[in-house]
């Protein structure tokens, strides 16, 4: 396991913005001046069998949360919901004309969109909070995707049951990734959803990174068993951790390699 010896932590009281004087004040980034060239030169030498995903790691719910900090963005919700509005927005053009840059890019199949919306057992803030500020700003990105031909794929930890069907039917992503078995295992996902969208990962973290060999061999393959098909992808239900041990993660592959159906 190789870890790089850090972690960073987020004030969940009181973040950056906590006013309109602040909202003003903020050096907001121009995407016209964001430096785009890996993007760019990476599509130039990639060989004709492989293409790039624009992973975008963390979406306008999960960067207004940090810019406020939750517990302000909290009551700011009810106290000035203005401000809470124009900086979603404010974000949410960030996000989409950055994006807007790169679409076009030939070797682009689709956008990874992150956006941790969820805990264990619902949603961080009410669903209609959601379907009115941030999913609108998703509905927006996909469409921009699909206008282009590429696939718009939602990363998003936690319960969000509540928004699944307004994500399949109004936003219209093509698939969804993060998984945690004691939420929702990836099997009981794909059997209610499975049918509309794709399905990616649901390796439990917390298993890849604990159980024996054996154990995990047969957690997999029951995984395999009850997902294998046509819109679905094996892999972990969420990042591959530092903590992960290696022999864990090959596991994993040698598994999905060597099933059959």
């Amino acid at each position: 396991m190789f870890s790089r010896g850090k972690r960073k932590w987020i004030n969940e009281k009181q973040g950056i913005i906590k006013n309109w004087d602040d909202f003003n004040n903020y050096l907001w980034p121009e995407p016209e001046k964001i430096d785009l060239w890996v993007f760019e030169y990476l599509s130039e030498i990639l060989p004709e069998n492989m293409g790039i995903f624009l992973s975008v790691s963390q979406g306008i719910f999960e960067i207004v949360m940090f810019l406020f900090g939750l517990e302000n963005l909290c009551y700011l919700i009810y106290d000035d919901e203005n401000l809470v509005e124009k900086t979603i927005d404010k974000v949410g053009e960030i996000i989409y004309n950055t994006i807007k840059r790169l679409i076009g890019l030939e070797k682009l199949i689709g956008i990874f969109q992150g956006d941790d919306m969820g805990f264990k057992t619902q949603t961080l803030l009410p669903p209609e909070f959601f379907k009115k500020f941030i999913l609108p700003w998703h509905k927006k990105l996909s469409e921009l995707a699909h206008q282009n031909k590429k696939f718009y794929i939602l990363y998003s930890c936690g319960n969000i049951d509540l928004l699944m069907d307004f994500l399949i039917e109004q936003v219209k992503i093509d698939a969804k990734h993060s998984f945690e078995d004691e939420i929702m295992p990836v099997w009981k996902f794909k059997e209610k959803y499975g049918d509309k969208i794709g399905v990616i990962g649901g390796v439990d973290v917390g298993k890849l990174s604990l159980l024996n060999e054996d154990e995990l061999r047969k957690y997999i393959n029951q995984i395999l068993e009850k997902c294998h098909g046509p819109g679905y992808i094996l892999g972990s239900g969420n990042s591959i951790t530092n903590y992960i041990p290696i022999k864990n993660f090959l596991i994993m592959l040698q598994e999905g390699y060597n099933f059959k159906i």
